[in-house]
């Protein structure tokens, strides 16, 4: 994980491990749900 400091909050960089297969697609829409984050996956310009 890659912290990043900002004037409001933090950014991070974060790999994520699971124990059985999950698409990229499915992380990202379990993240999106996830109370509090807010999920900017590089797609959004």
């Amino acid at each position: 994980t890659v912290r990043i400091p900002v004037f409001y909050g933090h950014s991070e960089a974060v790999n994520i491990e699971t124990r059985t297969k999950i698409s990229a697609a499915e992380v990202c829409d379990l993240l999106r749900n996830a109370p509090g984050i807010e999920l900017l996956d590089g797609t959004e310009t």
